[in-house]
């Protein structure tokens, strides 16, 4: 299973929906973290983190979209990011504060 994690689009939003630890606990259980690069950068989380913890950075949010089985995200996805979608479900859930 891939999880996707995209760079935040909401104005002013700075968090991120996974921190490098928390990618690390899922790839060692099994599953595919797939990040957008600099998700993380305005949560002070870089690429290379992400990557020490076993995660693929990719460039792009379709990417991540794309090849995800589920999109993980603090804010809700826009329209755009819903339409970047494949055709089977993709999922995105959202972080209760």
């Amino acid at each position: 299973m891939n999880i996707g994690v995209p760079k935040e689009t909401a104005v002013n939003e700075r968090r991120v929906a996974l921190t490098p630890d928390i990618a690390g606990r899922l790839v060692k259980a099994g599953l595919a973290v797939l990040v957008e690069r600099g998700a993380g950068e305005a949560a002070s989380f870089g690429n290379e983190a992400y990557q020490a913890a076993g995660a693929t950075v990719v460039a792009t949010a379709p990417e991540v979209f794309g090849q995800s089985d589920a999109v993980l995200k603090v804010q809700p996805p826009s329209i755009a990011e819903i339409r970047l979608c494949r055709e089977r479900p993709c999922p995105s859930s959202r972080l209760v504060r």
